[in-house]
This record gives C-alpha cells, sequence and structure tokens, in this order.
C-alpha cells in the first residue's frame, strides 16, 4: 500500500530534546492535523507515525514518548477536519479521555470511536503504542444512522468484529498498494462495516438502540410480558419468568 512515514529519528540530529520535539510538534500540525500534545518528563523524547492510505481512509501506527494530546475548539478550526477516528490501543498502557461528555478508558487491544470536529483530550503512559483508522465524516454518516452515539464508547479487546477489522488492517498494511478501484471500494466497505458492526452502529446493537429511541421495551418470549428494562441492558438480565435465554434478542415489541 502508498506508505507514509513520519519519525523524530529523521529530525536533525543535532537538536536537543525539547528542539526535537517542538519541530515535530510543527510538522505534525502543518502536514498530518492540529493536536496540542504533552510528551513524558521521565523519558527522551521519540515518535514515530506510519499512515496508509486506502481510498479515502487513512490507517495510521503510532508510537512514541507522547503523554498526552488536546484537540480544543481554536485547532478544529484551524485545520477543519472533521472526520472519525477508530483509535486503537496496541500498548500496555491505558488510553484515558473524554469526548462529548464523555470519559472513555482503552485498555490493551480495546478500542474507541472518537470525532475529529469534537474537542478531545487523551492520556496515556510515559510511553504508547496505537492505532487509528481515519474515516471521512460523510463516509462513515453514511453508512450509519446516529454514528455520534457510539462515540467515545469503548470496544473491548475480545470483540470479534474488532479482531477481524485488526487483521484486516495488518493485512492491507503489509500488502502492495491497491490499484483496481474496484478493490480499493472493497477494502474500503469492508473497513466500514467492520468498524460498523465493532462499535454497534450496525447489527443487533444498531437495532436495539433505535428500538430504544422509540421507547420500546423488550419482551419475554416465554411469559410474554413486557420487560421495563432498557433494551440496551437487556442482554445481560434474564426475563420475566426467571429463563436467562426468554428475552426476545431481535424485537422489542410483542408478537401480534
Amino acid at each position: 500500500m502508498q506508505k507514509n512515514v513520519f519519525s523524530s529519528a529523521d529530525l536533525p540530529p543535532h537538536l536537543d530534546h525539547r528542539a526535537r520535539f517542538a519541530r515535530w510538534q510543527d510538522i505534525h500540525v502543518a502536514e498530518i492535523w492540529s493536536v496540542e500534545y504533552t510528551i513524558s518528563e521521565r523519558l527522551s523524547f521519540e515518535a514515530a507515525i506510519e499512515a496508509t492510505a486506502v481510498g479515502s481512509l487513512v490507517l495510521g501506527q503510532m508510537a512514541g514518548t507522547i503523554r498526552h494530546a488536546s484537540r480544543k475548539a481554536g485547532n478544529i478550526a484551524a485545520d477543519g477536519r472533521d472526520g472519525y477516528l477508530l483509535l486503537v490501543n496496541n500498548g500496555d498502557t491505558v488510553l484515558s479521555g473524554t469526548q462529548i461528555g464523555r470519559d472513555y478508558h482503552v485498555g490493551k487491544g480495546e478500542a474507541a470511536l472518537v470525532s475529529a470536529s469534537e474537542a478531545l483530550q487523551m492520556t496515556g503512559g510515559d510511553s504508547n503504542v496505537w492505532a487509528n483508522v481515519v474515516l471521512p465524516r460523510a463516509v462513515l454518516e453514511n453508512a450509519f444512522a446516529h454514528i455520534e452515539d457510539r462515540l467515545a464508547l469503548t470496544v473491548g479487546a475480545d470483540n470479534e468484529a474488532l479482531g477481524m477489522l485488526k487483521r484486516y488492517c495488518s493485512f492491507l498494511e503489509a500488502g502492495p498498494a491497491l490499484v483496481s478501484p474496484d478493490l480499493i471500494g472493497h477494502a474500503t466497505e469492508t473497513i466500514v462495516d467492520l468498524i460498523g458492526l465493532a462499535t454497534g452502529a450496525k447489527g443487533e446493537a444498531a437495532a436495539c438502540a433505535a428500538c430504544a429511541r422509540q421507547g420500546c421495551r423488550p419482551y419475554c418470549r416465554r411469559c410474554g410480558i413486557i420487560s421495563p428494562i432498557p433494551p440496551f441492558r437487556r442482554r445481560a438480565l434474564p426475563g420475566n419468568c426467571g429463563s436467562p435465554f426468554a428475552m426476545s434478542m431481535t424485537c422489542c415489541r410483542k408478537p401480534g
């Protein structure tokens, strides 16, 4: 694939620790997007970014001694970027942050969807490793209704769709650049589809969320009693008659 590499190792060797970070930050803002970073006080500065383009999407890998990242209203206005990013933690630290009033904590192997058009905070350890799948806003919003409902929600490391997405992205990053428009379209659709499944924007979770917005409640297949439990919590709770398998998992309305 077409890959761009941006590393602090390529900066002039005569620069000291702080000067290297300042130069790297300036290049990052000019070439990638406007983010204010804070680096570790305990470790020397180093950072590396690899970006692989797949049509209008970008698969990014980042590692380094960046401890905190902040994107504020001024940063958003400065670059006008308004896409979405699926943040995937590939390191041993926990990446914690806030967006749209929600706190998120992404452990090793976990992920969270964030927006470049909303204020964002993220804090990790002294050395962190993560990946980003960057998508234009229109691509994700045209694919899934109410995608903003999925922002800053942690996707577990055991999420099957997330695991498949990681493997598929690694496959694309390791291979040659795609040339065929049909293959590029196929790869793009596959990535978007897997993100929808992983985040709950598509599939059963999305159907439950739609029911919740309509004020529906699940019913027990065995006893037929409508449950007072909101649909988004019903998976973890038994039916009204005590059966752990009686709760409807596909429709929040009583039959007939």
